[in-house]
């Protein structure tokens, strides 16, 4: 399975209903020919009845902005990743090259046209990456990246002007950045409605995109994404027979132990549900119901899960490594014995959930990306700015995760490891946690469990985050 948490190849672009470009190729009288003998064609005679509703291809160099690397989570078409990115009255405008080199335009390939509204996106998310030569390297191959620290974001330029051609234009070297844009593409289809559109540039350029995009009222689009929910005669069978079911009702359904690896289930209604050890690696579960839903042992390990209301779920033992849950509701599951290795919880919502004995530390993988190819990843657990007020955290491993901003009045720490967890910002006031634990931790701006202001040996930190 390829590093789905990273970039899949592009191509991808197909299912969009903002899309213009290339599809109005695809008519009839187009058929007959190749996409070269039509544009030499319609080239020298635009107005000969085979060259109606014909647009010429534009090749990505003569498009404006930025070329970085992009591509899609929900992908039906491969192509080869190299997109130019620009933002004009609040949207994301991306160029994406796509199809076969075309002879008449020198081998250059086409481009499609995609328009991101910021009132359509409900979550960003920056990673940045350093490339690091270590010894397994020498018996597995492959370079190894580590995730940076957030603390140190405030180091990049700010001052980005796209176009202008520095060193910040392209996807980096040895280090780079990945930008993780989760949106709505649509919203009357009968097929998926959102997207995750992922981006690999320049950290400069990284830390500067993420600071300019916005985002739109999260309630609308959560429910674009979950009605209505379509009536389907056997929708258990059908989930099986075709790996998808979008915005169907699965409430109570029982699909305990199935391999369901990589479903789309945008939006389903999986409420009490028994899912326990299900196989959902990979899968996509945006938007999807799963409060009260025995998740016992499943594995959700890379599934994306932002928008997904898991409150109350039986989740002990689930394995999340490096799944993707921002702004997902959580409120009141049990996650004892949880593998976190790497997840994401930006914003999510963790009051009053149990924690106990979970594991958050450091996880490695091995993933694809297209212009570095094979290569391995550390990822860190980051649940910045979550609300984990009230939760029961004790014998839970922290080790290097992310709890910058995060509420955690109340909870319970006895016990936990802390160490090198960033909780700068975070608010433990009456937390129970111990001042050895404490001291092991980075506390810059944290408030502390009596209330007071923590300020020693503090330093700057950027806004420019998840």
């Amino acid at each position: 399975m390829r590093f789905v948490q990273f970039f899949p190849r592009l191509g991808i672009l197909v299912p969009l209903a903002v899309v213009l470009g290339l599809s109005a190729m695809v008519g009839v009288q187009a058929e007959e020919l190749s996409l070269d003998e039509l544009y030499k064609l319609c080239s020298s005679f635009p107005f000969n009845s085979r060259c109606e509703g014909f647009e010429a291809p534009v090749p990505l160099d003569d498009r404006d902005g930025t070329q970085v690397n992009c591509g899609l989570d929900l992908s039906q078409v491969d192509a080869s990743g190299n997109c130019r990115l620009l933002i004009e009255d609040n949207t994301l405008v991306v160029y994406a090259e796509e199809g076969d080199p075309i002879e008449p335009l020198d081998n250059q390939k086409g481009s499609r046209e995609i328009r991101l509204p910021f009132d359509q996106i409900f979550s960003t998310a920056l990673r940045i990456w350093d490339r690091e030569v270590d010894a397994t390297a020498f018996l597995v191959g492959g370079t190894l990246y580590i995730q940076r620290d957030e603390a140190e974001y405030d180091g990049f330029e700010r001052d980005y002007v796209p176009g202008d051609g520095d060193e910040r234009e392209g996807r980096g070297k040895e280090d780079f950045a990945e930008v993780a844009i989760s949106f709505v593409e649509s919203l009357d289809t009968e097929d998926h409605r959102s997207n995750i559109l992922r981006i690999t540039a320049t950290e400069e350029f990284g830390a500067y995109l993420l600071e300019q995009l916005g985002t739109g009222d999260i309630g609308a689009i959560q429910n674009t994404l979950t009605t209505p929910q379509l009536s389907v005669a056997d929708p258990r069978q059908q989930l099986i027979d075709t790996d998808a079911c979008i915005r169907c009702d699965l409430s109570g359904v029982d699909l305990s132990e199935l391999d369901l690896e990589k479903v789309n289930l945008e939006g389903a209604n999986l409420a009490a549900a028994n899912l326990a050890g299900v196989d959902f690696s990979g899968a996509y579960l945006v938007g999807a119901n799963l409060s009260g839903a025995n998740l016992t042992e499943t594995d959700l390990s890379r599934a994306k899960l932002g928008l997904a209301d898991m409150s109350g779920a039986m989740m002990e033992s689930v394995d999340l490594h490096a799944a993707s849950l921002p702004l997902a509701n959580l409120q009141d599951a049990v996650m004892s014995k949880a593998e976190l290795g790497g997840v994401h919880l930006a914003g999510a919502n963790l009051t009053n959930v149990d924690l106990s004995e979970a594991d958050l530390t450091e996880f490695t993988s091995t993933g694809f990306i297209p212009f570095l190819g094979l290569q391995r990843f550390r990822l860190y657990a980051n649940l910045r700015g979550a609300d984990l007020s009230g939760s029961v955290l004790t014998l839970a491993d922290f080790d290097d995760a992310i709890l910058a901003d995060a509420n955690l009045m109340g909870a319970d720490l006895s016990d936990a490891n802390l160490n090198d967890v960033a909780l700068r910002g975070a608010d433990l006031t009456g937390a129970i946690v111990s001042e050895e634990a404490l001291s092991e931790a980075k506390l810059c701006g944290a408030t502390m469990p009596n209330g007071e202001l923590f300020t020693e040996d503090c330093e700057p930190e950027s806004d420019a985050t998840e």
